[in-house]
């Protein structure tokens, strides 16, 4: 299946005094991930170039490269507002753009053969890789008010091409003097033609897509001291009582939850080589877990861990408590991440 830019939400929860936190699976292009890691409300994980297997990584390019959505014609400043139309031309940029793709991959099986490590194989196929990235944050108003788009129409401005159907439903025209209706936009190219924001294109529809899922979203309300857990409508209470603690007649709440915390934060971590949904083994999960943030510990198959050092904290920034207050915690507000905690 072909993949798009898409903002997939995995855990919306939100605390006692109306805080939202919400975590993503992003899917995006790879070149705009410079600027998404900007901004730093944002918790992240996501695939890296130095994990990924290079034969992997280059099925992936030969199977679905990413191709830019349109074609902007050149322009001064950061953004511009013109775009190629005819679609003779724009069918020969796609061309070319695949042709650049192949000529990638030819070079990365080359370097393949000779022996060269995957982390530089990698790095020249960024330009046509599909991106995958998990982000949590408490802290949205800034980023889409500088990363939506901006459709203008009907004398209002609209951060989504729902917001604006819902208002002026496909086909229809909007009000006001007769001589001076206008159709409302019909396909993507109409309407990167009416966005006056002044993001990159790709970062305005990511940006776009996470606008609208949140507000389609059925946030789940916490009492202060519950946890937000990503992944965890997915992890089952009855395999950790039955697999991992052994169907313990003592067993507590609290000890579920804390194993389905660790267990959503090393799936969080598994998004560096892409297969956090891919494994579904709660023991292997706790041993990533432990041995990314925890001191030394032999697991159930006699295997001993050794501390680790330094500590790999990043994953630990997506599952959280509801707090009693907003005060801040990390990059947090309202809610106490876990990695402060530990």
């Amino acid at each position: 299946m072909k993949r798009k830019i898409k903002a997939e939400i995995i855990a919306g929860s939100l605390n006692e005094h109306g805080q939202k936190i919400t975590t993503w699976i992003l899917t995006y292009p790879r070149f705009i991930h410079a600027e998404m890691m900007t901004h730093r409300v944002f918790s992240r994980n996501a695939a890296s170039s130095r994990a990924i297997p290079a034969l992997k990584m280059i099925a992936d390019i030969e199977a679905d490269p990413f191709i830019p959505v349109a074609w902007q014609k050149e322009h001064k400043g950061m953004q511009g507002t013109e775009y190629i139309e005819d679609t003779e031309l724009i069918a020969m940029e796609e061309l070319l753009w695949r042709d650049d793709a192949k000529q990638a991959v030819k070079s990365a099986k080359m370097r393949h053969a000779r022996g060269v490590t995957k982390q530089l194989i990698n790095r020249q196929l960024e330009t046509f890789q599909w991106y995958t990235a998990i982000f949590t944050t408490t802290e949205t108003e800034n980023f889409f008010n500088l990363r939506c788009p901006q459709y203008e129409f009907g004398g209002d401005e609209y951060k989504s091409r729902k917001d604006l159907l819902s208002v002026y439903p496909e086909g229809n025209t909007y009000g006001g003097d007769p001589l001076d209706y206008e159709p409302a936009p019909q396909n993507l190219l109409e309407f990167l033609q009416i966005n006056e924001g002044q993001g990159e294109i790709h970062i305005s529809l990511l940006a776009e897509a996470m606008w609208d899922s949140m507000n389609e979203y059925n946030y789940k309300q916490l009492k202060a001291g519950e946890w937000h857990i990503p992944f965890g409508d997915n992890i089952s209470k009855k395999r950790i009582v039955d697999d991992i603690l052994g169907n313990k007649l003592d067993m507590s709440k609290t000890q579920i939850i804390d194993i389905m915390i660790k267990i959503a934060t090393a799936r969080c971590a598994r998004v560096s080589y892409n297969n956090f949904e891919g494994k579904d083994d709660y023991e292997a999960d706790l041993d990533l877990y432990n041995s990314l943030l925890t001191r030394p510990y032999t697991n159930k198959k006699g295997f001993t861990f050794t501390e680790s050092d330094p500590k790999h904290m990043s994953p630990s920034e997506h599952c959280a408590k509801a707090g009693e207050d907003d005060s801040w915690s990390g990059n947090f507000r309202g809610f106490v991440q876990l990695r402060q905690t530990l």
